[in-house]
């Protein structure tokens, strides 16, 4: 008995030392295994954004706000453009290097030249999706989708508006002439703001000298600004095609017995620059809405990938401020 007693507690001794010394750590039920393998995530989509060669404050906020708005949409971004001096055509080259990495979507700045639409048509052919971004290039199939902003024609009335209703408070010349600061330091809409502008103040009546140009920084746009009201003091109007010519404007009071001129402009800095409505003489501000932009392409071409339908055009809305 006492012999058999011993036996036993030997072997559960045994037992216990292999399960404690062991490495072995049994399989989990296959159910588990299945289980497990269908709740992992899919891998993220590898998108590319290919840019134009050269710089512009635009294209600059783009890269600046495109990796948070990806992580954002939960996708792996790559940025490619151009080196400066590189002619357009290499963005072709750019695309078919991406395709031949296995993106699943790219979204292109096209520049104009015809071995773009080539290298897009080879794209689509190998099932990689394309959004562009302010211009259409032809397609050999279904039209790529463009993503860009609203036309400026709404907005820049919104501001004229605006600005002569403070004229009116005022008891200043609603005639003009009025003053339109444009950067030298242009992007793909500087012309199309600056025309809009233009009629919006041909259009409401107010006769305007010509557009005032200036290289780069609120402190070119200044000195400009200062200048031409020292020699036309008459102008009680100025309009800014940008956040540089806007914030120029803020810093100038031609006459301290009054506020004047009276100005308004459009800004791509959002709450940064909006800060601007509140200075003394700022009539509205127009926010080019820069990160819905770039949420917007990046969600066209997510949704692409997906297989979702989409437009062919979609139109960032521009966001209006009118000063207090």
């Amino acid at each position: 008995m006492l012999w058999s007693v011993r036996f036993a507690l030997l072997g559960w001794a045994s037992l216990l030392s292999v399960g404690c010394g062991s490495s072995f750590v049994p399989p989990p039920p296959p159910e588990l295994v299945a289980q497990s393998e269908k709740t992992l995530p899919p891998p993220a989509k590898r998108i590319e954004l290919i840019l134009l060669a050269d710089e512009n404050p635009e294209r600059s906020l783009w890269l600046h706000l495109a990796p948070s708005e990806a992580g954002r949409a939960k996708v792996l971004l790559q940025v490619s453009r151009p080196k400066p001096g590189e002619p357009p055509a290499r963005q072709a080259s750019l695309i078919r290097e991406a395709i031949a990495r296995g993106v699943a979507a790219l979204i292109v700045e096209p520049a104009e030249a015809p071995e773009i639409a080539d290298a897009l048509a080879e794209a689509q052919a190998k099932g990689v999706v394309v959004v562009l971004i302010d211009r259409t290039v032809p397609s050999r199939g279904k039209p790529f989708t463009v993503v860009t902003h609203e036309p400026f024609s709404k907005s820049a009335r919104s501001l004229v508006d605006a600005v002569l209703k403070d004229v009116k408070i005022e008891e200043l010349s609603p005639r003009g002439p009025a003053i339109l600061l444009v950067n030298d330091l242009a992007d793909s809409h500087t012309a199309g703001r600056a025309a809009a502008l233009k009629d919006a103040l041909r259009d409401a009546g107010v006769t305007m000298l010509d557009p005032l140009t200036f290289d780069g920084g609120p402190a070119n746009a200044w000195l400009k600004l200062i200048g031409a009201l020292a020699v036309h003091p008459e102008v009680d109007i100025v309009l800014a095609d940008e956040h540089q010519g806007l914030s120029a404007a803020g810093n100038v009071q031609a006459d301290k017995s009054k506020i004047k001129p009276i100005f308004a402009g459009y800004t791509m800095y959002g709450g940064e620059d909006l800060r601007l409505g509140s200075l003394p003489g700022c009539a509205a501000v127009a926010d080019r809405n820069i990160q819905m932009l770039v949420r917007k392409f990046l969600k066209a071409a997510v949704d692409l990938a997906e297989g979702k339908t989409i437009p062919e055009r979609i139109e960032v809305p521009l966001i209006f401020h009118r000063s207090e």
